[in-house]
């Protein structure tokens, strides 16, 4: 099986956001589809992101954000350069655990994380995490508010390849999150492309995604004992039907595929389950 991590291309940046979107789309050969935002909210590469931030830097908030990312870009070393953008070099696994508010991830990536003897992680990364407050604000645009989340997720990709030289990581949530969120709230009625469902070709790759399933009844007692709460969680604790086209969301996505582990269980049986699920990549028994 193919580990992958993410890079962009080193290259001098001009202030000009549109000059950097174009270079970016050409030296990633990334198809109009990606590109562009065919489903809103759903980013499929880094210059669409760049593309709706730019619409908005008179924004603060915003400005700031690109500002992090492109001090951040600044200090991107040449092994991003590699023919193979989201390749992963390294010897080392990527882990990514995705599900429900309440579900168990951030137990499990912790406990996985010492398993493994790596290191955890999260999105959106530190650097950009005292942002989220304004852009989980209720008037801020949802495209925008996925768009944060977005960058975020290639922000992180980039802190990852330099954790993944020297040990294993596990990520609680990834791009996996971002998107399936952003599709949940589109009706019923809408026709979905069926690439919205797989992984950015120029983000850092998962070795392993794992989907925390678990019974609401034990789901919102974990919620009960957190203190804040975002507009998703109350619209997940209020609408059925809303948690259930989440969860579906997650089960349709694609290259890598998710699997789904119950975490009503103890939380080292299912650490146990996860060591077997990464031999199973390693031997090459899971496909993506």
């Amino acid at each position: 099986m193919s580990i992958y991590k993410a890079g962009i291309p080193r290259m001098s940046y001009s202030p000009s956001l549109l000059t950097i979107c174009k270079r970016l789309s050409t030296v990633m050969s990334t198809s109009i589809a990606d590109v562009t935002c065919a489903v809103p909210g759903v980013f499929r590469s880094l210059p669409s992101i760049l593309s709706v931030l730019e619409e908005h830097s008179k924004e603060r908030e915003v400005l700031e954000l690109l500002e992090i990312y492109h001090r951040d870009a600044s200090k991107t070393t040449s092994e991003t350069s590699k023919t193979n953008s989201n390749v992963n070099y390294s010897n080392h696994p990527l882990v990514v655990f995705e599900g429900l508010d309440g579900s168990g991830k951030s137990l499990l990536t912790k406990l996985t994380a010492k398993k493994l003897g790596g290191v955890k992680s999260s999105t959106p990364p530190e650097s950009v995490k005292h942002l989220r407050p304004y852009f989980d604000g209720t008037g801020v645009d949802r495209v925008l508010r996925r768009a944060f989340y977005s960058l975020g997720n290639y922000l992180a990709a980039r802190d990852l390849q330099r954790l993944l030289e020297s040990s294993p990581v596990v990520m609680d949530r990834f791009w996996h999150s971002t998107a399936a969120y952003a599709i949940a709230e589109l009706k019923d009625s809408c026709e979905i492309p069926e690439n919205t469902f797989a992984w950015p070709s120029d983000l850092l790759q998962p070795d392993l995604v794992v989907f925390l399933t678990v019974s609401e009844d034990v789901r919102l007692e974990r919620m009960s004992r957190r203190k804040n709460f975002t507009l998703e969680e109350d619209k997940l604790k209020e609408n059925s039907a809303y948690r259930q086209r989440l969860t579906d969301t997650y089960a349709k996505m694609k290259k890598p595929s998710l699997k789904f582990l119950n975490c009503d269980r103890k939380a080292k049986v299912v650490v146990e389950d996860v060591m077997t699920l990464l031999r199973d990549v390693k031997s090459g028994g899971l496909s993506s």
